[in-house]
């Protein structure tokens, strides 16, 4: 018997029933810089809304925004440091493979070389001391922002992983909460 709920993330918005009116209401969001939260009950299509929101927004060319996806619950981050150096590592790739971020660049006293292996971004990072991470994190995203004329956005999956299992506390939440309060 197969199963109810498919294994599959679906991304194409146009794959999905009766989310359209969600989809553009989230949209608008994301384009006019608001922070939102998706909140429902397990298997209720939240990564799903996630990843359509992600793929319209990389298909508009006229977005002010670069979106990100990246999932806090399967990537199991422990720590404050290993989540921003997760967090730039996946920009790092993103941005890799749109051939935004080409070459080797210094962000402080940290010289990051491209690649579109998230494992390869997040291995370099760790030579870098941990109470820096947050910095590099917003060095990285403030250059590349600036570059391209647009914010970086970042749609976290399983949020509520941050602070279940991923911060020592949740003093380590600030300096992102800062970050995106200032953009």
């Amino acid at each position: 018997m197969a199963d109810f709920f498919p294994q599959i993330k679906i991304s194409d918005p146009s794959k999905v029933f009766g989310r359209g009116e969600g989809l553009s209401v989230l949209e608008d969001n994301a384009k006019s810089l608001a922070q939102i939260q998706i909140i429902g009950a397990r298997r209720f299509g939240k990564t799903t809304i996630s990843l359509c929101l992600e793929s319209l927004l990389r298909k508009d060319e006229a977005s002010n925004v670069y979106p990100i996806y990246t999932d806090v619950k399967t990537s199991r981050i422990k720590g404050t440091a290993n989540f921003y150096r997760y967090l730039t590592a996946m920009l790092v790739k993103r941005l890799c493979e749109d051939q935004i971020f080409t070459e080797e660049k210094s962000f402080g006293l940290v010289a990051i070389t491209p690649s579109i292996e998230y494992i390869e971004n997040y291995t370099r990072l760790k030579d870098s001391l941990d109470d820096y991470q947050p910095d590099i994190f917003i060095k990285v995203a403030s250059h590349f922002a600036e570059k391209m004329g647009k914010t970086i956005l970042v749609i976290f999956d399983e949020y509520e992983y941050l602070a279940k299992s991923t911060f020592e506390s949740l003093d380590g939440f600030m300096p992102l909460r800062e970050f995106s309060t200032d953009t």
